[in-house]
This record gives C-alpha cells, structure tokens and sequence, in this order.
C-alpha cells in the first residue's frame, strides 16, 4: 500500500524535523545554558543542590562552581544567610588581551544578556561603552567598560557586565553576572 502526502503535510513535516533539530542543537554546548536562570535570591540551600548538587562548600559557607557559560570559563560562588540565597557572582577572567579574545568575549556577553532578556524581559538599564578593543601596547588607558545590562524584578537585582580592567602595567577582560536582594 502506497502513502501519498499531500504537499502541505510534507511541508509541516519538513519544518516539524528542522524544529526537532534546532532544538536538539540549541540544547547543546555550554553547560545547561545559562542554568542559573533557575536561581533566584531567597531560594533555599535544599532547592539550590537539587540543581548544582555538585558545588562545592567552601569554609566561608558559600558554594562554589566552575563552568563554562556562553564560551566563558568561570566561578560562580553562591552566599547563604538564614538558609536562603542572598547573592551569587559568576566571574570570567582573561588575561590573554589580544583583539580575538576581546571579540570573542564580547559577544559571549552580548549571549548572556541575550539569554537573560529572554528569561526576564527587556533589562532596566543597559550601558555601551568602548565597543572595540583598545589596545594598551599603543596607547596606555585605564580600562573602560564594555557593555553592561541590569534587571531588576520585584527585590531582586541583576546585572551582566563586560569590563577591559586595567592599570596601565597589567590589563585583563572580565565578565561578572551578579545576583541580589535590593
């Protein structure tokens, strides 16, 4: 017996699987994508290692993790008071300056602020500085910052920035997610 489609349905079909596909491709790379949009300020220590059961307690009592996030490799550090998260930090560090890196890093901070935009809506505030690389080797700077994007929802605040640090002798990219209570 013969299956004749019509060609609307092998059309719907044909974007059914290209969906499928995008989707499997979408969900892979990076670490969860960014998992710690499930995170929020107030949650408790139990919900916080159902989802990192792998983060390490550090003698302060806060919880750290490494991980690479958008093509950024990391920490994130977690702080507890009365049980409930009351800020986290994700810190990406390179001290290799060079246009490459900071292109690279600037649009992995474009992804972040993308991926949070999604999660939380348009950002309360955003700033653009510098947008290329400034090269210190030719011109001594101080180091300016990037760009940046901040949330605020409800008595939570948080904050994407891309920084190129510097003091005129040593220079480094940096990009911080912070999270906290207002």
């Amino acid at each position: 017996m013969k299956i004749v489609k019509s060609s609307r349905e092998t059309i719907l079909l044909s974007i059914l699987i290209l969906l499928a596909a995008s989707l499997t491709t979408a969900c892979s790379g990076d670490s969860a994508d960014v998992p710690e949009t499930d995170i929020h300020i107030g949650m408790s220590v139990a919900n916080f290692r159902k989802i990192h059961p792998e983060a390490e307690i550090r003698s302060s009592g806060q919880f750290r993790k490494r991980e690479t996030v958008k093509g950024l490799d990391g920490n994130w550090t977690f702080s507890f008071l009365d049980k409930e998260l009351s800020w986290f930090v994700f810190n990406a560090y390179e001290e290799k300056v060079n246009p490459e890196n900071f292109q690279a890093i600037y649009e992995s901070a474009q992804a972040l602020i993308g991926r949070y935009t999604e999660v939380y809506g348009s950002p309360a505030g955003t700033a653009e500085g510098i947008t290329h690389f400034a090269d210190p080797a030719k011109a001594l700077h101080e180091g300016y910052e990037v760009i940046s994007a901040e949330w605020r929802m409800g008595s939570e605040y948080l904050a994407v920035r891309f920084n190129f640090i510097g003091d005129r002798s040593k220079y480094a990219f940096l990009v911080t997610v912070e999270g906290k209570r207002i």
